[in-house]
């Protein structure tokens, strides 16, 4: 049976809602999820720049294990809205796992290299990255449904804690195990997160909610016909995560290459890659004191210049120390900017159309992130990491102006 305090009128606060049965299945199964993610997605890009050198080949694998959000995600956020999401999280992690397990195993057992190694990759992630998509919309539609309107706020906050948990303990696991035990260890670490998530999520059981048939108001089309419809606010609210995406990518697309620069290995794109973890954590925890006192459109704005000065801060530093200094920026900016946008998007988003505008959202961060992956590892190989990043500054500062507190605060 579905936890009955959900039901009661009186808000719940973040201790609360970590004792209620659904609602701790989903935040611990998400932590373990996303520690699988980010140890994957660290291990694969150490593998692809081991493999040929290229900070192109990085980002062709990252963009391979985001890409199938685009063709997947509309499918995925209709049916979440017919009520399948439990569904679907769990299949999809099973895909995810099954596609990395067997990526182990193809690395414990051939000796490729260079790109035909990448291209082995590339088919692996491309799986895994489907069996994300297949739950990724679910899994942002499903929070909302086990809490009150009143307790979402609260509840998005604490969304991000697995997130920003998983980014330091992942990576920093991951490079530790890469670099200690190899990389088919690792693969299977990051394999047994996405299926721990999984089971985790066996344990819940969220509210009939709405289980719409198959009609013009269960299509996609109908959310997109809303959206643009919505005083245009929505799509802004989508395009803002579209940039948030954008910004933090490159964090971990020109790792490998940048801690190349810097005369290091994997354990240093592990420390770096855990300081915007760090930095995250700290983001959530400015989100949370000011909650009550900076409203929602002004969070993520502070958000967006941290992500903006960050890029920026990487493109100048000349000490692996700063560059530490500057990841944890960027972590910090990515949790406060995402903080601000998803509690705004949440809070218009109709419970009818939650699943479909959700699976926009998931197009949005993830969807667009090949597109990134691709554009900074280019910039990279052409010239330098320093001028992605320097590149990836400019956009942003754009970015920061295009949404700032007046065109997304919805008043």
């Amino acid at each position: 049976m579905p936890s009955l305090a959900r039901f009661e009128k009186r808000p719940r606060n973040a201790a609360r809602l970590l004792v209620d049965p659904d609602f701790a299945s989903v935040f611990w199964g998400k932590l373990f999820g996303f520690a699988g993610v980010t140890i994957q997605t660290l291990v694969t890009s150490l593998m692809a720049f081991e493999a040929t050198g290229s900070a192109f080949a990085v980002g062709l694998v990252n963009a391979a294990l985001f890409a199938p959000q685009v063709l997947v995600g509309p499918w995925s956020g209709a049916a979440a809205d017919r009520g399948w999401a439990t569904h679907q999280i769990i299949a999809g992690r099973l895909v995810s796992a099954a596609s990395v397990g067997a990526l182990a195993v193809w690395t414990a057992t051939s000796d490729l290299a260079g790109w035909k190694a990448i291209a082995v990759m590339c088919a692996a992630c491309w799986v895994a990255g489907t069996g994300l998509a297949i739950g990724g919309a679910a899994m942002n539609s499903l929070v909302p449904q086990l809490v009150a309107r009143s307790e979402l706020p609260v509840a998005m906050s604490l969304n991000t804690v697995p997130v920003s948990v998983a980014r330091v303990a992942g990576p920093a696991l991951g490079a530790y195990v890469f670099a200690s035990s190899g990389a088919v260890v690792a693969l299977w670490w990051a394999a047994a997160g996405h299926a721990v998530f999984a089971i985790f999520v066996l344990a819940v059981r969220p509210p009939g909610g709405p289980r719409l048939p198959r009609s013009s108001a269960g299509q996609v089309r109908a959310a997109w016909a809303y959206v643009l419809h919505d005083d245009r606010l929505l799509l802004r609210l989508l395009l803002a995560v579209t940039f948030i995406g954008f910004g933090s990518e490159p964090v971990f697309i020109l790792a490998p290459t940048y801690a190349d620069g810097f005369g290091g290995g994997a354990a240093l794109v592990g420390s770096m890659s855990a300081s915007f973890g760090v930095g995250a954590a700290l983001g959530l925890v400015l989100s949370f004191v000011g909650e009550s006192r900076l409203p929602h459109a002004r969070t993520a704005c502070v958000g967006f210049w941290l992500l903006t000065a960050a890029a920026a801060g990487c493109a100048v530093v000349q000490s692996s120390a700063l560059a530490h200094v500057a990841f944890a920026v960027a972590g910090a900016g990515f949790t406060l900017a995402m903080a601000g946008v998803n509690t705004l998007l949440q809070l218009r988003i109709p419970n009818e159309l939650r699943g479909r505008v959700m699976a926009m959202w998931m197009i949005g961060l993830v969807g667009a992130r090949p597109i990134t992956a691709l554009f900074v590892g280019s910039l990279a190989d052409l010239w330098s990491d320093r001028i992605a990043f320097g590149a990836t500054a400019v956009l942003m500062a754009g970015a920061t102006w295009a949404f700032r507190p007046a065109r997304i605060a919805g008043t």
